[in-house]
């Protein structure tokens, strides 16, 4: 073999040699690679199967201090009007005369009290003379009340002033649920048409009946200030205000 054809050769061989190393050098490059955005990719799913993102942002889902609930205005513990230091509760039936007496007469003074916050009213409509109408008018009145103070309880006691000032005789229908809800409607607010027409608000009045009894209610009105009970003149303002100490 002379050297005209040996030096092709060779030169022929090492390009072959090196094609061959360039190949396998990109097999285990590709491989190596591979194996590590595995390695990558399985770290990543058992960070997120344990929540421990560095990303995620904590949930105040839970969070006793974001709770946005209120008390009902429906309590059975009566509806309270006010914020002042001497706390005047009363226990009325609409139906009640001896009622109407006592609030037509303390109206004003009642009125100028809560506005001052001088007092806190706490009021109780109870329904124990079902028996002076035919309709059951305590029950209704009352009811309606409460859907008054739920609904509209910026004019509830104004509702509660307008039910004794439009008070019916004693013995008759008493005012139909289409007088109620007008007289609320006067007021503006929302309606309390659908409680009313509904008897959304009976149970309520029942139980607070109930409670009222239980609590020592025996007639009405019961007036208490500061849980003294008033047994002063029911149409003397100026009594029960001294009494108030106001």
């Amino acid at each position: 073999m002379n050297r005209s054809t040996v030096i092709p050769a060779l030169i022929g061989i090492g390009a072959a040699l090196l094609l061959i190393l360039l190949v396998i050098g990109i097999i285990f490059g590709v491989g190596a690679v591979q194996s590590a955005l595995s390695s990558s990719g399985s770290n990543s799913s058992q960070n997120d199967s344990d929540g421990s993102s560095d990303d995620e942002e904590p949930s105040d889902e839970g969070d006793p201090d974001d709770d946005d609930s209120g008390s009902s205005s429906d309590s059975i513990d009566g509806l309270t009007i006010g914020a002042g230091d001497v706390v005047v509760s009363g226990y009325f039936d609409f139906a009640c005369p001896i009622c109407g007496t006592f609030v037509n007469a303390n109206a004003d003074q009642l009125r100028s009290w809560v506005e001052d916050d001088e007092i806190t009213l706490e009021l109780h409509p109870v329904s124990i003379l079902d028996r002076s109408s035919s309709t059951e008018y305590s029950t209704r009145a009352a009811a309606a009340m409460a859907c008054q103070a739920d609904l509209n309880p910026d004019l509830a006691l104004e509702y509660f002033f307008i039910l004794f000032d439009a008070q019916p005789a004693e013995q008759g229908d008493g005012l139909d649920d289409a007088a109620l809800i007008e007289l609320s409607d006067n007021f503006g607010g929302e309606s309390i048409a659908d409680c009313v027409e509904g008897g959304e608000r009976y149970d309520w009045v029942t139980a607070a009946t109930e409670t009222a009894m239980t609590d020592g209610l025996t007639g009405t009105p019961w007036v208490l200030v500061d849980d003294d009970q008033y047994d002063g003149a029911r149409d003397d303002a100026t009594e029960f205000a001294e009494f108030v100490g106001l």
